[in-house]
């Protein structure tokens, strides 16, 4: 990040950090995207990151004027966490708890 500036680096340095951690539940995000498109649920393979999209800019809204940039980062990694988990307790769900 020093490539942009040093007030650049030193105020990104957070939301770089916040973003990359974020990748974890974006990684049973984009799973569940997988299993609706197998499924050939388009309607549910839109809601997934329309979800997503809706709570991280909603979030970047609300906490960007009040945390600053890492705000936005935070809005990603509270926005991909709870999709995450919502497909994990409902879509998900027979993909990782099946009965062998």
């Amino acid at each position: 990040l020093l490539a942009f500036g040093e007030a650049y680096a030193r105020h990104g340095v957070t939301c770089l950090r916040l973003l990359a951690l974020s990748t974890i539940p974006n990684v049973v995000v984009m799973l569940g995207i997988s299993v609706a498109r197998i499924h050939h649920d388009g309607r549910l393979a839109l809601i997934i990151p329309g979800t997503a999209c809706a709570m991280t800019i909603g979030l970047s809204l609300v906490l960007l004027p009040r945390v600053g940039i890492a705000g936005v980062g935070w809005a990603s990694l509270v926005a991909q966490s709870a999709v995450a988990l919502w497909l994990l307790a409902g879509v998900l769900r027979p993909v990782f708890f099946s009965q062998a």
